[in-house]
């Protein structure tokens, strides 16, 4: 931003701003290069990213985002989510070693920030909440299956209710929320990851006993 700006160092003038298109503008410029480019800090960047690397990139944004109903009516909240819940969303087409690169990259590029463990990065977040709506790419991906990753989020929340309730049956799902799980069960699937999937299956097996 301060090479664009101006010949003086640390210099951001008003004109310079403005010339940019405003903090949004850069913003969503910036974004899409680091989606698009593995060599985004190049002045001539030319290294694409793979179609499993702008996936995963799609997946991660997304967990960072809680949906809301509609927007205008429940607003999309950010949220901080563990490694271990990016790990279960992992595309199969992209190996453990290089995902984690992956999230690090990010990282480096502070679109996200991540801590809370000593020389391991423990949980993700984003770095601007700006980003829901200054990133144009971002903005769509939040608007498709959102019904389906609301869903998910609701099952999510469930299975940590299952957990602490001792695993018992009782905490399996149960009425509309089954009947939604049920109907959407494929288009759910890659926003499950292996645990919540084992869980669905659960609850659909005890649906159908």
């Amino acid at each position: 931003l301060w090479e664009l700006s101006s010949n003086r160092p640390g210099l951001l003038t008003l004109e310079s701003y403005n010339r940019l298109g405003g903090l949004s503008e850069i913003l969503n410029g910036y974004a899409d290069r680091v989606l698009e480019f593995k060599d985004y800090q190049s002045d001539n960047p030319a290294d694409y990213r793979t179609a499993a690397e702008v996936d995963s990139i799609r997946r991660i944004f997304l967990k960072l985002v809680r949906p809301g109903r509609r927007l205008g009516e429940e607003y999309d909240t950010r949220q901080r989510v563990s490694m271990e819940q990016l790990a279960a969303i992992k595309p199969a087409s992209i190996g453990d070693s290089a995902f984690n690169d992956l999230i690090q990259d990010l990282i480096d590029s502070r679109l996200i920030v991540g801590g809370g463990r000593t020389n391991e990065i423990g949980w993700i977040d984003l770095a601007h909440e700006t980003l829901t709506s200054a990133w144009s790419s971002f903005a769509r991906w939040l608007e498709v299956d959102r019904d389906v990753r609301r869903l998910a989020e609701r099952i999510h929340d469930d299975y940590i209710s299952w957990l602490m309730g001792s695993q018992s049956d009782e905490y399996l799902l149960s009425g509309g929320l089954l009947r939604d799980s049920l109907a959407r069960v494929e288009k759910l699937l890659p926003y499950l990851g292996k645990e919540l999937e084992d869980f669905l299956d659960k609850k659909i097996g005890r649906a159908h006993v």
